[in-house]
């Protein structure tokens, strides 16, 4: 059974996400739709984690 997702348009396309942790499930654009993969989860993961520690950096100066 698939999970409930909300979409949401923004400039050139719109973005799907799940309902309940709005994790991104796929992209549409005027060139198609690109479906989430677990390698880009991982990156974008991995992206997040060096934004906080980068902010944990700036707080304790």
């Amino acid at each position: 059974m698939p999970r409930p997702a909300v979409e949401k348009t923004v400039a050139g396309g719109s973005i799907r996400r799940e309902a309940d942790d709005g994790r991104v499930v796929s992209v549409r654009t005027e060139k198609g739709v690109e479906t989430a993969a677990p390698r880009s989860e991982e990156a974008v993961r991995a992206a997040s984690v060096r934004r906080q520690e980068a902010l944990r950096r700036l707080a304790d100066r």
